[in-house]
């Protein structure tokens, strides 16, 4: 059975009109008679509805938003069944997606796209520390309300990172668009892949179009998992070649290449003007050149002999105190000038409150993480921790879950990387049975940890087989 518009769900939740459908379910808008608040009622197609697979994926979306509180996550306030139809009363957001926004207003300003960046990142941060991936992020995703807050929906194939089997049919592949190259190569989720996500959003937020197209699903994925990915630079040519490198290091095949999280690559967005050259960076104020005084009139040679008197004897002076002098100090700058924003041509809400996502001076004490340097041809190059950057020790992580491990790494600025599972005897399924390097090693800030979740005991040991 379908729920229809003006029934009453539980005897609480009044169903009104339809907001919008998907494939799989449809959202309704509703109001909660005990409360008296609107709210937004999620509910399968009939034809999902009896299916166990679609109803147990359903149920998963409700626990994982359920048990995600952030600003930048939608609440979810209840879950239940009505006559054999199961269905989320989630919290209402007055907006749009960011897949409409993007249709009507995109090529975006670098600051926009940094603004909505931070909050996705923050969101899915917090949602990665607690050991789930979204595995899905896109446009339609992503809901905008009428501030300029944004919320991250539909988490219908989140899962946590300790589950079981992560590469099931059907399950995994999320949007072919914006697909990480190992879920399109049938490889487990994890963290990175959602920040490879993300920078295909950003990508599109600057361009207006998805760094690969094909003329057909498949195609898409063997060019995310092939292709390099095109310079944004190069499909706008008015966007600031400072923005390629951060976009193409999200962008990177190989997951330990990318930024750290999704956090660190918003950030990374948000301080683009660093690495722009000098001659693109605008004086505040223009020293006009002083002019010279009209010549006097008359013999010239009084005032040769007394300017050259003059020079000799201020040339004497500083000899005499140069020898003197302590050692020349490069004095400090007592400002950076930041180039003014453009004008903005398009953004996602323009009210004059100043309530949307309007690009913000970035302020000169303003820290944020080092850019990766390009080559001639506009690729990332990966970046090397510094030599002078503190040498970090890699915890123990044996036995730990995998959102227990990412807790222990993410504050030492390490990247945790899931290798391939192994048996053991001895560890718990679906806890870290091996990790490299080995504890109390030292690396460099922004390493990579591989950890191998254990599978439990090899069912080949009864039979004598290693």
């Amino acid at each position: 059975m379908m729920i229809q518009p003006q029934a009453l769900i539980k005897g609480r939740y009044r169903v009104g009109r339809r907001l919008g459908e998907g494939g799989m379910a449809i959202v309704y808008l509703g109001h909660d008679l005990l409360l008296g608040r609107d709210v937004a009622i999620k509910s399968p197609r009939p034809q999902f509805s009896a299916d166990p697979g679609f109803r147990a994926r359903f149920e998963r979306e409700a626990r994982a938003a359920a048990s995600l509180s952030h600003p930048n996550i939608i609440d979810v306030y209840d879950v239940g069944e009505d006559e054999g139809t199961p269905f989320i009363v989630m919290e209402l957001v007055r907006g749009q997606s960011l897949k409409e926004i993007i249709a009507a207003d995109a090529p975006f300003h670098p600051d926009d796209v940094a603004e909505l960046l931070e909050q996705i990142g923050g969101a899915l941060d917090y949602a990665h520390v607690r050991g789930y991936v979204h595995r899905d992020i896109k446009p339609g995703n992503i809901l905008v309300d009428v501030h300029g807050r944004a919320r991250l929906v539909d988490f219908g194939i989140a899962k946590g990172l300790a589950d079981g089997d992560l590469t099931e049919a059907g399950e995994g592949l999320g949007t072919v668009g914006y697909l990480s190259p190992e879920q399109a190569a049938g490889l487990m989720a994890t963290p990175a892949s959602d920040v490879y996500s993300v920078g295909v959003v950003a990508f599109e937020m600057l361009t207006g179009e998805l760094p690969f197209a094909a003329e057909t699903p498949v195609g898409v994925a063997m060019r995310h998992v092939h292709d390099p990915a095109p310079r944004p630079s190069a499909v706008v040519p008015g966007l600031p070649p400072q923005v390629d490198p951060i976009i193409l290091r999200a962008l990177a095949k190989d997951p330990t290449r990318r930024w750290g999280s999704a956090g660190a690559f918003a950030r990374a967005l948000r301080g683009w003007r660093i690495t722009a050259p000098p001659q693109s960076v605008t004086r505040a104020h223009q020293v006009p050149a002083l002019a010279a005084p009209p010549p006097a009139r008359g013999s010239l040679a009084p005032t040769i002999v007394i300017v050259i008197l003059v020079v000799a004897a201020l040339a004497a002076l500083l000899w005499n105190g140069f020898q003197n002098l302590p050692d020349a100090v490069e004095p400090t700058p007592s400002s950076v000038l930041i180039p003014e924003a453009p004008v903005i041509t398009g953004g996602i809400d323009e009210t004059a409150n100043g309530d949307g996502l309007a690009p913000r001076i970035v302020p000169a004490d303003h820290q944020l993480p080092d850019l990766p340097p390009t080559t001639d041809s506009g690729e990332s190059v990966p970046t090397i921790a510094p030599v002078t950057a503190a040498a970090v020790a890699v915890p123990n992580l044996l036995g730990l879950t995998i959102g227990g491990s990412m807790g222990a790494v993410l504050p030492l600025d390490l990247r945790l990387v899931p290798d391939q599972p192994v048996y053991s005897d001895t560890v718990p399924m679906n806890a870290v049975a091996a990790q490299d390097p080995p504890p109390v090693t030292r690396v460099a800030p922004g390493s990579a940890v591989r950890v191998s979740l254990s599978r439990g005991p090899s069912p080949f040991a009864a039979a004598g087989q290693p």
